[in-house]
């Protein structure tokens, strides 16, 4: 009977060693699941960083388009008021030319025609060559492009605050893409209008896989209207762009 008692003893601790062990074991394999698991669902902290970054300057980037819109408001209402008051009916009519008055000028104006006429004769029978005169520049015939670029202009017209030559004005560039673009000679708008979307892609695609979902189909023509200064057209194309997104 002792001998069976203890036997039994000796078995039931040999069970309670081999149970122990076993859920050690176990309990390692599922630690070490859990901490590949937590390893795998990191954030990359540079990206955290990033994002944050770009949060911070969008809080800013609204404070400054709510600014600029009032400003504009402000603008608009003067103009108005200034509209209004220009509209006002003045009683004051335009004295007519007297007869003799309209003589004596057809009089100075044949006299100064007939000089002129005989200066331009001499001038050409003397052999001296008379230098073109340039047709004056009026406000109209002056384009869009016609000087420098004026950012406070286009502040006014995007809603936001911009630098001249910021390639992150174009829809779709952030600041790595346009890292990538000055990596490779494209420092203005004018280099990225005059660059062909076919080598942009192919920029992207040496960049990496992150990259080469963007598109940059577009990037040039958005990239063209900045730089002749046509703000109008670039809203509006970019809303366009976004209504197709």
């Amino acid at each position: 009977m002792p001998y069976t008692l203890v036997k039994f003893l000796l078995w039931f601790g040999l069970a309670a060693v081999v149970g122990v062990a076993i859920g050690w074991a176990l309990r390692s394999l599922r630690a070490r699941a859990e901490l590949s698991a937590l390893r795998g669902t990191q954030v990359d902290a540079e990206e955290l960083g990033r994002l944050r970054g770009q949060r911070d300057n969008l809080d800013e980037v609204l404070a400054e388009r709510d600014r600029l819109r009032a400003l504009v408001a402000d603008l608009q209402s003067s103009q108005i008021g200034k509209g209004v008051a220009s509209t006002e009916p003045t009683d004051a009519v335009p004295d007519e030319p007297s007869a003799g008055s309209s003589r004596a000028s057809s009089q100075d104006g044949s006299q100064d025609g007939s000089a002129e006429t005989s200066s331009d004769a001499s001038q050409g029978g003397s052999g001296e060559s008379t230098e073109a005169v340039e047709p004056e520049v009026t406000p109209a015939d002056a384009g869009v492009g016609a000087g420098p670029l004026d950012a406070v202009a286009a502040a006014v017209v995007l809603g936001r605050a911009i630098e001249i030559d910021d390639l992150t004005v174009v829809e779709g560039i952030g600041p790595k893409i346009a890292e990538l673009c000055r990596g490779v000679g494209i420092t203005t708008w004018q280099e990225l209008a005059d660059t062909n979307a076919d080598e942009l892609r192919s920029m992207l695609h040496d960049a990496g896989s992150r990259y080469r979902v963007h598109r940059p189909d577009t990037w040039p023509a958005q990239a063209s209207l900045l730089a002749r200064g046509a703000w109008s057209e670039f809203v509006a194309f970019t809303d366009d762009l976004g209504s197709r997104s």
